[in-house]
């Protein structure tokens, strides 16, 4: 889903005010799971509380077309066949690579992709699961996180 800017800083506001300032990642990425949650689910008023700063008063809070796109991320040890398992398991789900970025860095392996799950039947939910057991087998971690929720969280 996408998220308006309006949405967006509400979001935030709901974060800080609920974490204060000592706040870790994870616990950011619980708050913002959360909200767009209940957003999804037609009820963004839950942990909202009203308009942003900026917003006319009582203006409602419409969340904008969904967006079907992930970033995937992984690091660890550089070792043989990392990115053609991780592009296997990708295929496995029908999963578009979009834009991939990697590198090799004194023995290290990172890399970011920019994927589309528009034409997969799975949820988000169970290609991040296939990503991170085909990491665990190759010993690197793997994270997958939702394009919308990756924005989000990267404006707070």
């Amino acid at each position: 889903m996408a998220l308006s800017e309006a949405t967006l800083r509400q979001i935030v506001q709901t974060t800080r005010t609920e974490l204060g300032a000592g706040a870790t990642a994870e616990a950011v990425e619980a708050v913002v799971r959360r909200v767009v949650a209940e957003i999804e689910a037609g009820e963004p008023g839950a942990s909202l509380g009203g308009p942003a700063d900026g917003d006319a008063p009582g203006s409602p809070v419409r969340p904008t077309v969904p967006s079907e796109r992930a970033l995937v991320t992984a690091f660890g040890r550089n070792g043989s066949g990392i990115m053609a398992a991780l592009s296997g398991t990708l295929s496995r789900y029908e999963v578009d690579v979009l834009d991939v970025q990697q590198r090799l860095m004194q023995g290290f392996f990172t890399l970011i992709m920019l994927i589309d799950l528009s034409r997969s039947g799975a949820d988000v939910g169970a290609v991040r699961d296939a990503l991170q057991a085909t990491g665990e087998r190759l010993g690197i971690r793997v994270l997958l996180q939702h394009e919308d929720l990756f924005r989000a969280m990267h404006r707070i």
